[in-house]
């Protein structure tokens, strides 16, 4: 039996993606608007016959003003947040490591990834194209 789709990111504006969405993994920050990402912890998802999680399924749901579902495309990726434990254990400052962008995929179709072991993940999105779509949803599982 899967599991219940939950809310990763939700009412992401559109507009504020060049400064809530930019390319971490590159410049090892979140950005101006660091309030818009939201990151999760695997260790909060466990399932619980196995406990650990090997594969998360993500989607990306793009949607008006007026909450009606809009097609289009998007890059994303998935982009995990951990401590810099070189710099000693009482610092906050995180490392981003991000897996290979994914180009022009449509919303509402899951991608998956691999992973047991992240500290914190989220997915980011770019280069979005759809008529009318105002704001983006992203969505989270435990796969297997």
């Amino acid at each position: 039996m899967s599991s219940s789709w939950k809310i990763l990111r939700s009412d992401v504006v559109i507009a504020d993606l060049a400064l809530s969405d930019l390319d971490m993994e590159a410049l090892q920050s979140e950005g101006v608007a660091p309030n818009t990402i939201e990151w999760k912890s695997p260790s909060d998802n466990r399932i619980p016959a196995r406990g650990v999680c090997d594969e998360w399924a993500f989607k990306v749901l793009a949607y008006t003003d007026l909450g009606v579902n809009v097609s289009g495309t998007m890059t994303v990726q998935v982009v995990e947040r951990a401590p810099a434990t070189w710099l000693g254990e009482s610092t906050t400052v995180y490392q981003y490591s991000g897996f290979a962008p994914i180009a022009l995929h449509p919303t509402g179709r899951v991608f998956t990834i691999p992973g047991s072991t992240f500290h914190e993940f989220t997915v980011r999105c770019s280069s979005f194209v759809g008529v009318g779509a105002t704001k983006l949803r992203v969505l989270y599982r435990p796969l297997r």
